[in-house]
């Protein structure tokens, strides 16, 4: 094995942890007040973390939150995924800045274009991303705590 590989990973809560992991890793140095909320187990309504960062701005500190969706499926992910899910609704509800969703996969064209198009029509400026199993891959590659973590038989190979 000389790439990272999800199918190391044996299911989607694991998939969620390495996630949150994630996300502490990047951002713990840089914003020293880092909420990571799990949504914990069961149906999550199309939230599995909340990420709350407290940025400050040279005159304030503006608490910035993103709801974040983790597809563990090894399939495309296609926007029949989400219409059980009221996107806006939820980014509303939470009072979230914007929605992150992670796939293990690759979105579709048409799923992209759905995110498109909700980031250009929304009135309150959210923002809609989508990272792909491989654009996610190359932000884990950065720290190696949480390849030894997660990936050990890549790590054990690539230390040999």
């Amino acid at each position: 094995m000389n790439r990272l590989d999800f199918s190391e990973l044996t299911d989607g809560r694991i998939f969620e942890n390495l996630t949150c992991s994630f996300f502490y890793e990047e951002l713990a140095h840089i914003q020293p007040n880092v909420r990571i909320i799990p949504s914990g187990i069961g149906p999550d309504g199309g939230r599995d973390i909340i990420l709350e960062t407290y940025p400050f701005d040279g005159i304030a500190i503006h608490m910035k939150k993103w709801i974040i969706q983790c597809k563990f499926s090894a399939k495309t992910i296609s926007p029949s995924g989400f219409y059980d899910d009221n996107i806006p609704n939820l980014l509303h509800e939470h009072n979230a800045d914007g929605y992150l969703l992670i796939c293990r996969g690759n979105p579709t064209a048409k799923l992209t274009q759905s995110f498109e198009r909700m980031e250009n029509n929304c009135r309150h400026s959210r923002k809609y991303r989508i990272w792909s199993g491989e654009f996610f891959k190359t932000m884990i590659l950065g720290h190696e705590k949480l390849i030894r973590q997660y990936f050990p038989e890549y790590y054990f190979k690539k230390s040999e």
